[in-house]
């Protein structure tokens, strides 16, 4: 996606994982309050964000890996 844009790949990852952490760390507290009415316990919706969240990102720095995609041009 960066390349097609004729970008820096790591200024295009670098903030897509600043947003997976945050979501991670105010969503369990926001939805109970976007939510009124229903009971929504945050640390089952952290556990579960957790959880895809790291897999996602493992996978996508594991690519990155075993691709010989450089990152950072020098």
């Amino acid at each position: 996606m960066a390349q097609a844009a004729r970008g820096s790949a790591a200024l295009c990852f670098g903030p897509i994982d600043l947003l997976m952490v945050t979501t991670v760390a105010y969503l369990p507290f926001a939805l109970p309050l976007l939510l009124p009415g229903t009971e929504v316990d945050p640390l089952d919706i952290a556990r579960s964000l957790i959880l895809f969240v790291l897999l996602s990102l493992c996978t996508e720095l594991y690519a990155l890996k075993s691709s010989n995609v450089h990152l950072i041009e020098a």
